[in-house]
């Protein structure tokens, strides 16, 4: 599942249907700012990603994101991807292997820049703050009406991260909005946001236009980084920190929740 997030300011919305475990950032990835990029090529990396030992390589808008995982790099079954946590878990599927691929059309090199920090023994992206007026990621033109702070679909939680509308099953009746987290959650008693900026249906804030198609997640080179809020946002997630006041439970392992 997910580590520990913030305010609407560096919000995350988190599933509560998650099986825990600490995982750093939504998707294990939410901390990945435009500035991680270290390589201009892929190879035979994909947006899933792989480890190397405990580093982190994963495709993002046609870039290497490298990042050096503080405790181990693994299998994230919450979000169908490698991330970093506390797991050295591969895809139980082996559809994609944990190990980097090495030799021709393998790991690129990496730029001089080095990785950036991980983040995932600390406090979730705590150096990210500064969310938008509107709720939305910086990358928000791919997600229509829908802003950060999301929406309610049903039992279905959307909210748009790194120019994708991201998706999270809830339990039946607790889409709604979280005023200790400033945004709409797995986690509550299915209120809408008492100020009114944020509606919870989802179908009211896109309106005729209708919610943008969900795309697979995490389908390799075929979608921007859907985990990476960028430097204006802190990732979404869950943490047990969170789980004692009516949060969710700790994302941070190979957890498990379905994005799309």
């Amino acid at each position: 599942m997910i580590s520990k997030r913030q305010p609407i300011t560096s919000v995350l919305v988190g599933a509560a249907m998650l099986v825990a475990a600490p995982w750093s950032g939504r998707a294990a990835r939410a901390d990945a700012g435009a500035g991680d990029a270290t390589a201009t090529q892929c190879g035979a990396i994909s947006y899933v990603g792989c480890c190397a030992a405990a580093t982190l390589h994963y495709c993002q808008s046609g870039q290497l994101v490298q990042k050096q995982c503080s405790n181990a790099c693994g299998w994230n079954a919450a979000f169908a991807l490698y991330g970093c946590g506390n797991s050295t878990a591969a895809d139980p599927s082996n559809t994609h292997a944990r190990e980097c691929p090495a030799g021709d059309g393998g790991l690129p090199d990496a730029a001089a820049d080095g990785p950036p920090p991980d983040d995932s023994s600390g406090p979730d992206a705590a150096g990210l703050d500064g969310q938008g007026g509107d709720g939305a990621g910086p990358d928000a033109a791919g997600c229509g009406a829908v802003p950060y702070a999301g929406c309610c679909d049903g039992d279905t939680l959307r909210f748009c991260a790194g120019n994708v509308v991201l998706a999270l099953s809830c339990a039946a009746g607790s889409c709604g909005w979280s005023t200790a987290r400033g945004y709409y959650s797995c986690d509550t008693s299915g209120g809408a946001d008492p100020s009114s900026t944020y509606l919870k249906s989802c179908a009211q804030v896109v309106g005729d236009a209708g919610l943008p198609d969900a795309p697979t997640p995490r389908d390799a080179m075929a979608l921007p980084d859907a985990a990476a809020d960028g430097a204006a946002d802190a990732p979404r997630d869950q943490s047990s920190a969170d789980a004692g006041d009516g949060g969710q439970p700790s994302a941070d392992a190979s957890g498990d929740a379905d994005v799309g």
